[in-house]
């Protein structure tokens, strides 16, 4: 296996299987493009920059792919709705026919950040996020609005008796 500085990587990480045995597998670092990862992250957000470490190894029927990608992103706020930027890690491994004529590295690390979706964002674990009534962010300022706290069985208050005879 080798360190592939002489190697010209295919920008579009699709590697042909008969290169990576003639190198024996292979170990890089690449710096991924935005543009590439867009739709891979929960809109409005987006990834701003990520950079893949990715091993290669040749096995008897079977190549396995590892991979960490880390970088930022920008995500809206599943409280009060603003964007904010935070790190990202992830790993993945996922193995490959030698029966393949190309490997698609870039699939793999697409599919594994759209796993990594956080299903409700917040920009902070103390984030008030917005009021029910007249929408303020509670974060930079309170509203005076009091919230009413109805009970769930309210709506059955109203409900007329049917005579049942």
């Amino acid at each position: 296996m080798r360190n592939v500085d002489h190697y010209q990587l295919p920008e579009d990480l699709r590697f042909r299987t008969d290169d990576l045995l003639a190198l024996g597998g292979m170990k890089c670092t690449v710096r991924l493009k935005p543009d590439d990862l867009a739709g891979t992250v929960f809109e409005p957000g987006s990834v701003e920059s990520a950079t893949l470490k990715l091993d290669i190894s040749v096995g008897g029927a079977d190549f396995l792919a590892w991979g960490r990608i880390k970088g930022r992103k920008t995500l809206a706020c599943s409280r009060c709705l603003k964007e904010f930027s935070c790190k990202f890690s992830e790993e993945f491994e996922e193995t490959f026919s030698r029966e393949s004529k190309i490997i698609d590295i870039m699939e793999t690390v697409r599919q594994t950040l759209v796993l990594a979706n956080d299903i409700c964002p917040v920009c902070d674990d103390k984030c008030k996020g917005l009021c029910a009534v007249c929408g303020t962010n509670l974060n930079e300022k309170e509203c005076g609005c009091k919230p009413e706290r109805l009970s769930p069985f309210a709506l059955l208050k109203d409900l007329k008796k049917s005579d049942s005879k």
